[in-house]
């Protein structure tokens, strides 16, 4: 009697379901497979066409400019860095990640170097380069703000030195 009311509960009950096809297209782009989250997404949309439809449209705007990361204008490399927020919000690409160390990382390891070499106005230059590509970048606002300290006559950027009362 008991094995036969565990069967029935066990029969009732729907099988755990997987990510959907537009979940799992993200996942790929994340991996840095696009063509794979392209096919999938395109077979999505038998199930879920508006978010499979919109999803696809960004993976092949994505698509053709991952093919020339290193020769991105300040327009194209925001574009592109949007295009990863908008397919994936919160994370960040393996593709991605090329360009961030291009476009953001690097340059602002440059700016902060300039900075702590005296050359404060070469710095921001290179920070307000950075914050075209991305207004948001955290890093490199938190720079800025540090050089809009140093010239109210608080320390050099980078340095130990410490105002004096």
């Amino acid at each position: 009697m008991l094995f036969a009311l565990v069967l029935s509960l066990a029969l009732s009950q729907s099988p755990a379901k997987g990510p959907s096809p537009y979940e799992t297209a993200k996942l790929f782009f994340l991996a840095g497979d696009i063509g794979k989250a392209e096919e999938i997404a395109r077979t999505g949309i038998k199930s879920d066409k508006k978010r499979c439809t919109a999803l696809l449209k960004l993976l092949a705007e994505y698509a053709f400019l991952a093919n020339h990361v290193d020769e991105f204008t300040p327009e194209q490399a925001k574009q592109f860095l949007d295009l990863d927020r908008k397919i994936a919000p919160g994370a960040v690409g393996k593709l991605t990640q090329k360009a961030v160390e291009r476009y953001l990382d690097k340059p602002l390891a440059i700016a902060k170097l300039r900075a702590q070499g005296g050359d404060v106005e070469g710095a921001m230059g290179i920070a307000q380069d950075i914050l075209k590509i991305d207004p948001k970048h955290a890093d490199t606002l938190s720079f800025v703000k540090s050089l809009h300290a140093t010239d109210a006559g608080s320390p050099e950027v980078g340095s130990s030195k410490r105002p004096t009362p």
